[in-house]
C-alpha cells in the first residue's frame, strides 16, 4: 500500500519517465543497503565476531599508530574467502581515517602499510588512500602476485594505483601483458642507433647510418625471464634506473 500511495505521488508530481526512473534509484538503493547489512552481519555476528570477540573496543589503526606498534591482519582466503573481502575493505578505511586524523592534528611520523594479495579485497578506496598517505609520512605499499589480479576487479583501477606509485618492485612476470604494462610504466630512454653498411667482397664500406631511437629501460622480456629469487627495482622519484637485487632465501619451515 504504502509503495503503491509513494508511486501515485511522484506520477502526479513529475512525468512518467522521471518516476521510474526516481523508483529505479529507490529500489537499487534498497537493494545495496540489504547488501550492507548481510555484509556487516558476517563480521559482527560470524566469523568475525569470534575472532574479535577479545577486543571489546575494537581494532583502531590510529590507535596502533600512535602507540608505534605493528598489527598484522591474517586472514585463510581459501577458508574465509567472503569474510577476507570484508576485512580488508574494512582495513582500508580505517587505514584512511587513520590518515585523515594524522593530516588533521597530528606531528606525522613515517609508518608503513602493507596490503598483501591485494586483488582479493581492493576497491576505489585504496587509491584514496594512495593520495593521501604520502603527505602524511605514510608509505603504503600495494602487492599482488599479478596485475590480471586487479584486473578482473576493474583494468582502470589496475592504471590508477600504478599511477599513484613511484616506487616498484617487480619479480618475474610470466603474463606478456602484464610484462609490457610494467615495462611501459618503467619507461623509455633515448639510445643512439647506429647501423653500418658491409658488401660481400669489402665487408664494412665505411657508410651507415646514425638515429635516435626509444628503448625500454627494461624490456618486457626482461621481466619475463628474470631468475628465480631476482627481483628489479625502479624509483620514479631518483631518475628511473633499475637496480636489479638477489633477495636471501629463508627457510621459516
Amino acid at each position: 500500500m504504502g509503495s503503491e500511495f509513494t508511486q501515485d505521488i511522484l506520477y502526479y508530481v513529475i512525468d512518467k519517465e522521471k518516476a521510474h526512473m526516481f523508483m529505479d534509484i529507490m529500489k537499487s538503493s534498497a537493494d545495496i543497503a540489504n547488501s550492507a547489512v548481510a555484509r556487516f552481519a558476517v563480521l559482527a555476528e560470524g566469523t568475525g565476531g569470534k575472532m574479535f570477540a577479545e577486543a571489546d573496543e575494537g581494532v583502531d589503526i590510529l590507535k596502533v599508530y600512535r602507540e608505534n606498534a605493528v598489527i598484522l591482519f591474517l586472514i585463510n582466503n581459501f577458508e574465509y574467502a567472503e569474510f577476507s573481502r570484508s576485512l580488508g575493505n574494512l582495513v582500508i578505511l580505517d587505514a584512511k581515517k587513520c590518515v585523515a586524523q594524522i593530516l588533521k592534528q597530528e606531528h606525522s611520523k613515517r609508518s608503513l602499510f602493507l596490503f598483501d594479495e591485494l586483488g582479493t579485497y581492493v576497491s576505489d578506496q585504496v587509491i584514496n588512500l594512495l593520495n593521501k598517505a604520502r603527505s602524511a609520512s605514510v608509505q603504503v605499499i600495494p602487492a599482488v602476485q599479478s596485475l590480471s589480479d586487479i584486473d578482473k576487479t576493474s583494468e582502470f583501477l589496475t592504471k590508477q594505483i600504478i599511477e599513484n606509485c613511484h616506487n616498484y618492485i617487480v619479480f618475474k612476470v610470466n603474463e606478456s601483458t602484464g610484462a609490457e604494462t610494467l615495462a611501459n610504466t618503467f619507461g623509455t630512454r633515448t639510445t643512439v642507433s647506429r647501423t653500418h653498411q658491409v658488401d660481400d667482397y669489402h665487408g664494412n664500406t665505411g657508410m651507415g647510418t646514425t638515429r635516435l631511437v626509444e628503448e625500454y629501460v627494461v624490456n618486457p622480456n626482461e621481466i619475463k625471464n628474470l631468475p628465480l629469487k631476482t627481483g628489479i627495482f625502479v624509483s620514479k622519484q631518483y631518475g628511473g634506473e633499475p637496480v636489479k637485487f638477489t633477495c636471501r632465501f629463508v627457510n621459516v619451515s
